[in-house]
């Protein structure tokens, strides 16, 4: 299909429709509600050409895989942005056919479960903000002497971040460190229970497990479980599917993606993608700099 059809097929079948009902899911909804998703579904997108491919761009479709490939990517579209997706023929197979009733089916789930006993049994489901602090204080009671708390700076929101240091107390004083932090994007739950099933191995595991106890001996674990403290939350009380943080973008629209703001590849593939509110990179780069100076990176500092 020529450009020109493409772009015909896209105003034929009412394409601003579309991009406004899920651009305004951000923002708009019942007070005290949550978002809901209704009519969306989560697609696996592989254009074949460069026509393809830039009517996908044009769609502004909500990004769900980590970034943009040449091939195979991942977005949440409502029900008209599918049909016009496959009245122009790019390939696209449903990975969730529902979103809400995905969500729906979570949410029921995890008020089954409540807080299950401490255990293999507590990471059967995922786990609330406070309810990981929480783990991570039983752990540094537990031992003290291999897991260590800090309070590495303040969320926009005044929620504190914290980070743990997991070090064997027989190893040499200057060894090499590993970090690893988790809700970059706020909506990937599994990130902070991996760092809590890790540290907890670690921890239960130093002088009762060799391999655990020459790796501790050997090397620092440094973890923030919840980097984005802002955004977890929201994703648990207002919006499943939100990726970012909860900065004020001062206009209208909120959030900074922190995984497109370290100043190392700042904004990766999607420099060019401000347009799209979702994934926003920030601008300038940097721009909680300050913030960051506090947090994370002072405390890497010295390290």
């Amino acid at each position: 299909m020529s450009r020109r059809k493409l772009m015909g097929a896209i105003a034929a079948l009412g394409v601003s429709f579309a991009l406004g009902a899920i651009a305004n899911a951000d923002e708009t909804f019942e007070p005290g509600q949550p978002i809901r998703y209704d009519g969306c579904a989560i697609v696996t997108i592989s254009p074949t050409n460069e026509v393809q491919a830039q009517a996908v761009r044009l769609l502004e479709l909500r990004l769900m895989s980590c970034a943009e490939g040449r091939t195979c990517t991942d977005y949440l579209v409502t029900s008209g942005e599918m049909a016009v997706l496959r009245s122009i023929g790019v390939p696209l197979a449903v990975v969730t056919a529902d979103v809400q009733a995905a969500i729906d089916e979570e949410r029921a789930r995890l008020e089954r479960a409540g807080d299950a006993p401490r255990g293999s049994a507590w990471f059967e489901e995922y786990k609330t903000r406070d309810q990981i602090v929480t783990f991570f204080d039983e752990l540094v009671a537990q031992r003290p002497d291999v897991i260590t708390q800090e309070l590495i700076g303040m969320s926009l929101e005044g929620r504190e971040i914290y980070a743990y240091e997991l070090t064997g107390p027989g190893g040499e004083p200057d060894r090499p460190a590993l970090l690893f932090n988790g809700t970059q994007h706020a909506r990937e739950w599994i990130s902070p229970m991996t760092l809590s099933f890790f540290a907890r191995e670690l921890v239960t595991g130093y002088g009762e497990d060799p391999e655990v106890t020459a790796l501790l001996d050997g090397v620092k674990y440094l973890l923030v479980p919840i980097v984005n403290p802002d955004g977890y939350v929201y994703s648990w009380t207002t919006d499943r599917m939100w990726r970012k943080n909860r900065r004020d973008n001062g206009d209208g629209s909120f959030g900074v993606d922190p995984n497109r703001n370290w100043s190392f590849e700042w904004g990766g593939r999607d420099r060019a993608a401000g347009a799209d509110r979702r994934r926003i990179v920030g601008r300038p780069r940097f721009p909680n700099r300050k913030r960051r100076r506090c947090g994370t990176t002072r405390w890497l500092t010295p390290r």
